[in-house]
């Protein structure tokens, strides 16, 4: 899949030209064929595989991240929370009474079975700001993601709690031309994020 990089429609592998705009889909060196930011420079760190970065794969011609957010460490806050009360379990239990010890025992290898589905989470999650597109995704298994180019984001807004402000975490909902996007949350620095969107949607409607 590529896109025009006058307009941001999607052409076919084989097109010459954007059926949108008329553009050549043609690089402007050398009548050179479409390639990405990664294929025409190799030393660029390409991870593959798995875990590789999806949005450094999918980067388009001419494309280059501006920014990128990650999860907030509260996220952790579950697994470890878990293991803190097993620890106290552990701790009450005697011979006379097993239950305490069982309990205990079960809910520390829950907290470690949380633990690894977090730490998946966060190395699969992606939250890019590029000079053309906004690109968040969430999860492994059961994938969220949302892809828009700046010119179609019409929104973005930050949802944060008291503890949220504090701590420096939040939610972002990001909304495009006729859409509106479930909340991505406990992402870092939000507002951050959202002020690197907004300077990249202000540049391109200048």
């Amino acid at each position: 899949m590529k896109y025009c990089t006058n307009c941001g429609a999607e052409v076919t592998s084989d097109a010459k030209f954007c059926m949108k705009c008329g553009v050549s889909i043609l690089s402007n060196t050398g009548g050179e064929p479409y390639k990405s930011v990664l294929e025409k420079n190799p030393q660029t760190p390409k991870q593959s595989g798995v875990f590789g970065s999806y949005t450094e794969q999918s980067l388009i011609n001419e494309e280059i991240i501006i920014y990128r957010a990650k999860l907030h460490w509260i996220i952790y806050l579950g697994s470890v929370v878990t293991f803190l009360i097993s620890i106290f379990c552990l701790r009450l239990s005697d011979s006379e009474d097993d239950f305490l010890g069982n309990l205990g025992a079960s809910l520390i290898v829950w907290s470690i079975i949380q633990l690894i589905i977090t730490l998946i989470v966060v190395r699969t999650s992606e939250f890019f700001v590029t000079n053309m597109r906004v690109i968040c995704k969430i999860g492994f298994i059961r994938r969220k993601s949302v892809e828009l180019f700046l010119t179609k984001v019409e929104s973005i807004s930050v949802d944060q709690s008291i503890i949220g402000r504090i701590l420096g975490y939040g939610s972002v909902v990001i909304t495009g031309t006729g859409n509106t996007h479930d909340p991505f949350k406990m992402i870092d620095d939000p507002l951050t994020f959202k002020r690197f969107v907004q300077d990249q949607v202000a540049k391109h409607a200048q």
